[in-house]
């Protein structure tokens, strides 16, 4: 099962996000898994719209058991925040329609 989990940390009027994807879904093999590869789309989608609207403190770690995207919202960054948002209704989709293999917490 592929866990998502989508943290704020607030400091005065700055919002620290962190998105945390973690596991496997399951769903089909390697290289065949639907489910896999639609939460790596909304993910790496997240990371190029976040790279091009500029976040000034934004870091992404993709490794063998998962992957962490962080950053940090200004005084309420609209385009950031949209970016966020966007990403996390597709995974909540993802785990409406697939929740054997996809859990957002």
């Amino acid at each position: 099962m592929i866990e998502i989990k989508h943290e704020e940390e607030w400091s005065g009027t700055d919002c620290t996000h962190t998105i945390r994807i973690k596991g496997h879904s399951g769903y089909a093999p390697l290289m065949e898994d639907i489910v896999c590869a639609g939460v790596s789309t909304l993910a790496y989608t997240l990371i190029a719209r976040l790279k091009d609207i500029k976040a000034w403190d934004f870091d992404m770690k993709d490794k063998q058991d998962g992957m962490t995207i962080s950053c940090v919202c200004t005084n309420y960054d609209r385009d950031i925040n949209e970016a966020i948002n966007f990403a996390m209704t597709g995974f909540k989709l993802l785990g409406s329609h697939y929740p054997k293999n996809v859990k957002v917490v």
